[in-house]
C-alpha cells in the first residue's frame, strides 16, 4: 500500500460510523432490547411460579386417580417436590398472613379512637331514634353520611324503632304488647266457620256471655271457601262486620274445600297450584277487609284429618292460612298442636295426668266435646277480657 492510497475502512467492521442511523436512535434499540429482555425474563418467571403453584394440585389428582380408578400414575418422585412446594409456598403465605394482619391491627389502633370520637358526637342515641322513626313514617330523606357513620347504631335503632311503630298499629287495632286481643264489655266478637266451629262455638258462647261479651255465633255446617255459589263466607262476614260492629271474628274453616273451584267459567282442581292461588285470594278478601276496618282476626288451622280425601290438602291449605292472617295482623291458631299432635299425623287423643282424653270423633274430622273445651280455650287464651 503507498502513500497516496487511502484507507478505506471495512463498513463492516464498523457499523457505528457508516449507519444510516442517528446516535439517537442506536440508543433506542438498546433499550428494546433491555426492555425485551425483563419482559423475557419475567414471563419465564410467572411460567415457573405457576408451574410451582399447580405442581401440588398433581399431588391430589394422583390420589383422586388411585382411589377412583385404582390406577397409580407412580408419581413417587414428583411428591418429594410437591411436599416441598407446599411448604415453601405455606411459609410465604403464613408470612404474608401475618404482615398482613398486623397492619390491620395497627391500623385499627389509629383509626378506632378517632371513629369511637366520631360516633360518640355524631350517634347518640335520641338523635338517631328520631332519624330511625322519621326514616320508617317516611318523613325524611335518607341521609347517606349519618347511615354510613351509624351504620351498627342505626341497625339497632332501626329495629327498636320499627316493634314500637308495629305496637302502635297493634294498639290501635285492639292488641297488646303480649299479642293479646283487647276486650271490654258488651263488645261483640263474630264465630264463623263451619261444622269443625259449631262444638267449640257453644263453649265459647257461654264463655263470652259470662264475662259480658257479645257472642255471635253464624257457624254452619257444610260451607265453605271452595263454592260461594252455595254460602259466601267474605261477603257474609262482610255484612255482619259493618252490621254488627263487630269487634274481632274468629274463623274456622277448610274442612268442607277440598273440591275443585269453579270460578269464571274456568275449573280449578283441587290442590294445584292455580286452585291453591284462588283458594288464598278468598282467605285474603275476609282478612284483608277486617283489617281495613280495625278488626281483629282468629284463625284456627286444621288438625290432621282422618280422612284420603281431606288429609293430603291440610298441610298446604294451613300454610295459606297462616301466611294471610299474620300478614294482615291477625292471631294462626295451631289446632293440631293445640289438640296434641301435629298436622301430618291423626290423633284421636290425648294424655293428660297419665290418662288418655279422646278429642277426636270417629269420623276422623269433628271432635268431642273435651275437643271443643281444648279449642275453646286456646282461642279464649288469646283474648284479654
Amino acid at each position: 500500500m503507498t502513500n497516496n492510497q487511502k484507507l478505506i475502512p471495512n463498513k463492516q467492521a464498523l457499523p457505528s460510523l457508516y449507519s444510516d442511523k442517528k446516535p439517537s436512535d442506536a440508543r433506542d434499540d438498546l433499550l428494546t432490547t433491555v426492555y425485551l429482555r425483563r419482559r423475557r425474563y419475567l414471563i419465564v418467571s410467572f411460567i415457573i411460579i405457576c408451574f410451582l403453584m399447580y405442581l401440588p394440585r398433581l399431588s391430589r389428582l394422583h390420589s383422586y386417580i388411585l382411589v377412583t380408578y385404582k390406577v397409580d400414575l407412580n408419581f413417587l418422585r414428583a411428591n418429594k417436590l410437591f411436599v416441598g412446594t407446599d411448604k415453601l409456598l405455606s411459609s410465604y403465605e403464613s408470612s404474608f398472613k401475618a404482615t398482613v394482619d398486623d397492619a390491620f391491627l395497627r391500623a385499627n389502633n389509629v383509626f378506632s379512637p378517632i371513629n369511637n370520637y366520631l360516633s360518640r358526637l355524631n350517634c347518640n342515641d335520641q338523635l338517631l331514634n328520631n332519624y330511625s322513626r322519621q326514616r320508617l313514617q317516611g318523613v325524611v330523606s335518607p341521609n347517606p353520611k349519618l347511615e354510613r357513620l351509624c351504620v351498627s347504631q342505626l341497625q339497632l335503632s332501626f329495629q327498636s324503632e320499627k316493634a314500637k311503630l308495629k305496637q302502635i298499629e297493634l294498639d290501635a287495632l285492639g292488641i297488646n304488647s303480649e299479642g293479646k286481643i283487647r276486650l271490654l264489655p258488651t263488645d261483640k266478637v263474630l264465630l264463623a266457620g263451619d261444622s269443625l266451629m259449631q262444638g267449640p262455638a257453644a263453649v265459647l258462647v257461654r264463655s263470652f256471655k259470662d264475662k259480658g261479651i257479645i257472642p255471635i255465633n253464624k257457624s254452619k255446617i257444610s260451607t265453605g271457601l271452595s263454592y260461594p255459589q252455595f254460602f259466601d263466607w267474605p261477603l257474609t262476614i262482610k255484612n255482619i262486620v259493618e252490621k254488627e260492629k263487630v269487634k274481632s271474628v274468629v274463623v274456622f274453616l277448610g274442612a268442607n274445600d277440598t273440591f275443585d273451584i269453579y270460578e269464571g267459567g274456568k275449573v280449578y282442581p283441587v290442590g294445584t297450584d292455580e286452585w291453591l292461588k284462588v283458594y288464598q285470594n278468598r282467605v285474603t278478601s275476609i282478612a284483608e277487609h277486617l283489617r281495613s276496618q280495625n278488626v281483629t282476626l282468629i284463625w284456627l288451622g286444621m288438625p290432621a284429618m282422618n280422612r284420603s280425601d281431606i288429609q293430603p290438602h291440610v298441610s298446604k291449605m294451613n300454610s295459606v292460612f297462616r301466611d294471610v292472617v299474620t300478614k294482615y295482623d291477625g292471631i294462626y291458631i295451631d289446632s293440631a298442636k293445640v289438640l296434641g299432635g301435629n298436622e301430618s299425623r291423626f290423633n284421636s287423643f290425648i294424655l293428660e295426668k297419665n290418662r288418655r282424653v279422646i278429642v277426636r270423633t270417629e269420623d276422623g274430622v269433628h271432635f268431642t266435646p273435651a275437643g271443643w273445651s281444648i279449642l275453646s280455650d286456646s282461642i279464649l287464651d288469646s283474648f284479654q277480657v
